[in-house]
């Protein structure tokens, strides 16, 4: 019936059998990809020289081949090509091969549409998949199959779930691969009710309840997070069998109950079931999952016991077991007893040595692999070149992209999302660019990947600019992308695009997820509404570390630092353990609010009790406490005590508190260690200028500002930022480029003129030349910030907040000026600067005039 079926629907005149009959069943039994398929044999004119282990260069010449070919082609021989696109993930020789099919008009016949399919699947273009199957002429359950199974393995779970009732709807009867493969998509809480009713389904069809669906129904309840249920219908088996017990283990394992997962080994042991290497491979990963390294020993001598120490799979397991649960050099003595070292195994050692920062031996055992013969796979890759993202590392980043532009792998979307993520980590944004825009297809991933490091490198606009783009083609964002662009939005304050990004975050359902509740609470705070992002972090239920260190960084920012003291000692309450960001956040808040014994308390508190070894930026937090305190020998004294050489963000903590207390003497040590750490920085400079200002040395400033230059240094300008309309408008010292500059200036002037009124005294102290103090006002009276509070006021709505942003501090004549304006025009004002925000109402700043 077969034959005759395959002779009258695809004329293949009785050649190449074997390799049509092993095609048309391997769907229904799985994709065998490591199955060798001999030569098909063509009609006498075939000329296509075909082989059944190829790389993409030699798939590549097949299709070149077979695009040139005019003769009869059998579909045997399509089969076998299309099988190797597949396997090589070869989405673009997949394409032209189908072109070809579709030329010679075979490809809606059943048999290679149902082989188009399943390629498209495995590339991940379930989207072309679902072309094939729509263009079909006759579609029976193995299309369904294939089709319900590609939108699965894509994360199309609602397509997958409405093709599995669309079939039945139209007739066709599923088998036990098609509840397989639609159980599969079923992987997430919120599918657990499809879950149930496939299940059902199953129940009522009649089918027989094998292995291989038992199997399925234990990882989707797994997966939803059903254990209870799995247990249940598990123990219900009146067999149970090692492949059930690894299920069971398994989802165990994955619902974050690793201790139970261990337990149930031993239970299956008592049952006298014997382990197989599978089971091993599982609970080895409990073990990983609950850091039960212990437990990890007990099932190592078990696996000495069957003499599996030195295979390649187990061996594997136990030395990852070992390097995750912190012993490294338990981990290389399996891994060196291991005989037969696959690429599999070369590669997890090599993500070892990442995870643990060694990448000197990392490159070390890449070279030492290849040595051996040991051919590098994708993954291989992918785990190097995390050990090249460094800068001094990037010579060997460009020597592994020349090994992978040799083995073809640059095209892979995965591998080239590694690459641009090295590139960018090294940074060399603009190799970043390019690996990007060479790459033929790209997934969320890889846009997330750009979109990040634009983002790390400051570049927000770039960042936004990117997330359109990414979504004009059509791909959706995922949390990540979210958790990112919002992160654009707080660098550059743009509070409106990111109140766009929530109501997406919304639409989408994701509100309640911790990370994007996080994200959603910084970009709010640092775009200015303090209440916003304490509503926000009032509406997440799930609160981790991380949350809780954001809402008080926030709070610290807005100089509501007691608050940020009472959410640390809530925090504590609810049982969170504060980590090292915690514990900075929290000694900030001490240092602007002048909280010296409470400060001192804290850090005490994190080296005691939390047992946290503190690090430059804590002891930097210490030495600023002292020193806004006036206590500048104390100051002093924790940097020359550092249990380390200090650095530049210690220094640079000192030398600001000798500009603030005028103290010279200390203010030129301070500025000569930080020369010597950061030549070429301008803040040093910049600041021991100020400090020379204040006491009237105008001859030190000239020979501070003449060292600049000789250094060829640069300060950066001061520039301040609104949004109004959804549009930025920034401003310089002295701008007149705006197009409405005679406006701005009058309202300026009119300003100026009231605050005069009120008692508003420039102070002159900060202008860094030696000219007269009419002249010094005019120039006070033009800083950035002020040009854009005057632009606000001209164009806002007279009840919304003024809100600026400053790339350097506010300097302390324009914290007195808004504070009138606030008063005279009575609304909100808004500066950020690069260390909080100061809210002026009513002519008082929320930071108390300590900053």
């Amino acid at each position: 019936m077969l034959l005759r079926y395959l002779k009258e629907k695809h004329r293949c005149h009785g050649k190449g059998w074997d390799e049509l009959l092993f095609f048309w069943f391997a769907p229904q039994v799985a994709w065998i990809s490591s199955i060798a398929v001999p030569v098909a044999k063509g009609k006498a004119n075939s000329k296509i020289c075909y082989t059944t282990s190829i790389s993409l260069t030699q798939l590549g010449n097949i299709v070149d081949r077979l695009e040139e070919h005019r003769g009869w082609v059998d579909f045997a021989e399509y089969a076998c090509i299309i099988r190797d696109c597949c396997n090589l993930k070869a989405l673009s020789e997949g394409k032209r091969v189908h072109l070809h099919m579709t030329k010679r008009k075979v490809e809606k016949h059943t048999f290679l549409s149902n082989l188009l399919i399943t390629m498209y699947g495995k590339c991940g273009r379930p989207e072309e998949a679902r072309k094939v199957f729509n263009a079909m002429l006759e579609r029976d359950v193995v299309s369904w199959n294939l089709m319900i199974s590609a939108n699965a393995k894509n994360d199309r779970r609602n397509l997958a779930l409405n093709l599995f009732w669309q079939m039945q709807k139209e007739g066709i009867s599923p088998n036990t691969i098609t509840f397989v493969s639609v159980l599969s998509a079923c992987d997430s809480p919120e599918t657990l009710v499809d879950g149930k009713a496939i299940h059902s389904r199953f129940v009522s069809s009649g089918l027989d309840p094998d292995t291989n669906i038992t199997m399925a129904l234990l990882r989707m309840y797994g997966k939803c997070g059903d254990l209870s249920y799995a247990l249940g219908m598990f123990n219900s088996l009146r067999e149970r069998n090692v492949q059930l017990w690894t299920a069971l283990i398994k989802a165990f394992v994955e619902n974050g109950q690793g201790k139970r997962a261990i337990e149930l080994f031993w239970e299956m042991q008592k049952e006298g079931v014997k382990p197989d290497k599978v089971i091993f491979v599982s609970v080895l990963n409990a073990c990983i999952s609950c850091d039960a390294l212990q437990e990890g020993k007990r099932i190592h001598a078990c696996i000495v016991d069957r003499g599996w120490e030195k295979d390649v799979i187990v061996g594997t397991a136990l030395f990852q077991m070992y390097s995750k649960c912190g012993s490294l050099e338990d981990a290389r003595r399996i891994f060196s007893a291991i005989v037969e070292k696959d690429v599999i195994t070369w590669t997890a050692m090599i993500t070892t040595y990442t995870h643990y920062g060694d990448d000197k031996a990392a490159l070390q055992l890449f070279s030492e692999m290849q040595q051996k013969g040991v051919k590098p796979n994708k993954v291989t890759y992918i785990s190097i070149l995390n050990a090249c993202a460094t800068p001094l590392a990037l010579p060997q980043g460009r020597l592994i992209h020349s090994k992978i532009v040799a083995e073809g792998f640059e095209s892979d979307v995965v591998v080239g999302t590694a690459l641009l993520q090295m590139y960018a980590k090294c940074g060399s944004l603009e190799d970043s660019w390019k690996i990007f825009k060479a790459m033929p297809t790209r997934n969320v991933i890889t846009w997330n990947a750009l979109i990040t490091a634009n983002v790390h490198r400051q570049y927000g606009e770039s960042a936004l600019s990117l997330f359109k783009q990414m979504e004009e083609e059509g791909i959706g964002p995922d949390k990540v992308t979210f958790v990112s662009i919002l992160d654009a939005c707080a660098i550059l304050g743009f509070l409106a695009e990111g109140k766009r990004i929530h109501a997406q975050i919304l639409g989408l359902g994701l509100e309640s997820d911790v990370m994007l509740g996080t994200a959603l609470i910084s970009m709010y705070g640092k775009c200015g509404t303090f209440e916003e992002a304490r509503w926000m972090f009032e509406k997440v239920s799930n609160r981790d570390t991380i949350c809780w260190t954001s809402m008080i960084a926030t709070c610290t920012q807005h100089g509501y630092d007691r608050e940020a003291l009472q959410l640390f000692g809530q925090m504590q309450s609810n049982g969170m353990k504060p980590d090292e960001v915690a514990f900075l956040g929290v000694l900030s808040a001490c240092s602007h609010a002048g909280f010296v014994d409470d400060g001192w308390h804290y850090f005490h508190s994190m080296k005691e009790d939390a047992k946290i070894i503190p690090q430059a930026e804590h002891y930097g937090c210490m030495v600023d406490l002292y020193g806004r305190a006036g206590l500048l020998d104390e100051a002093q004294a924790i940097v020359c005590t550092l249990p380390f050489q200090a650095n530049a963000v210690v220094w640079m903590s000192f030398l600001g508190a000798c500009r603030v207390h005028q103290d010279v003497k200390r203010g030129r040590l301070a500025a000569e260690h930080l020369l010597e750490l950061e030549p070429q920085t301008s803040s040093p400079y910049v600041v021991l200028s100020n400090t020379y200002a204040a006491t009237g040395k105008w001859e030190n400033v000239e020979k501070v500002r003449k060292a600049m230059i000789d250094r060829r240094v640069k300060k950066q300008p001061g520039r301040s930022s609104i949004e109004i309309n959804d549009k930025i408008h920034e401003f310089i010292v002295g701008d007149r480029s705006h197009p409405e500059v005679v406006e701005i200036y009058a309202e300026l002037e009119r300003l100026n003129t009231e605050m005069k009124k009120l008692g508003y005294v420039p102070d002159t102290n900060l202008v860094l030349h030696d000219v007269e103090e009419e002249d010094k006002a005019d120039l006070l009276s033009l800083h950035s910030e002020k040009l854009a509070i005057s632009f606000g006021l001209l164009n806002m709505p007279g009840d919304m907040p003024i809100r600026v942003i400053k790339n350097l501090r506010v300097c302390s004549d324009c914290h007195t000026a808004s504070k009138f304006i606030s008063k005279i025009v009575k609304r909100e004002i808004v500066l950020r600067d690069p260390l909080r925000f100061h809210h002026f109402k009513g002519g008082i700043c929320s930071c108390g005039d300590y900053w």
